[in-house]
């Protein structure tokens, strides 16, 4: 998990991102010599990177009074990639794969791709 109220400018975590390949790959059947069938994928269910995010600030909200509204009053955190801005409240940690290291990136991937090659046996 990341620590935002840690964060310094320039500081860089890591998100994992997952490309679905199981509509596009290819089922590659065989036949052994005693008539079994044997199958196995041109690819892997999932295909995985780890995207570098970069931090380049904040903007804090502060609600005077009473206000309506879903994640009014949340910090936004800004971080670059490949040029690209994007933001991120605390709670969409939750939802997505960030983390402070590329390490532990790596070993979510490590994980994900143990499991996926688990269910292509069944």
């Amino acid at each position: 998990m990341i620590d935002y109220e840690n964060l310094n400018f320039g500081d860089v975590i890591f998100k994992v991102d997952a490309k679905l390949n199981a509509f596009t790959r290819r089922k590659i059947s065989k036949v052994d010599e005693n008539g079994v069938e044997w199958f196995r994928y041109n690819e892997d269910r999932y295909e995985y990177s780890i995207q570098e995010y970069t931090y380049i600030g904040r903007i804090e909200c502060h609600v005077f009074g009473t206000v309506d509204g879903n994640e009014i009053d949340e910090t936004k955190y800004f971080f670059s990639c490949d040029g690209d801005i994007d933001y991120l409240f605390k709670s969409d940690q939750e939802e997505q794969c960030y983390y402070s290291t590329r390490e532990q990136a790596q070993l979510e991937i490590d994980k994900a791709m143990a499991k996926n090659k688990e269910l292509d046996r069944d």
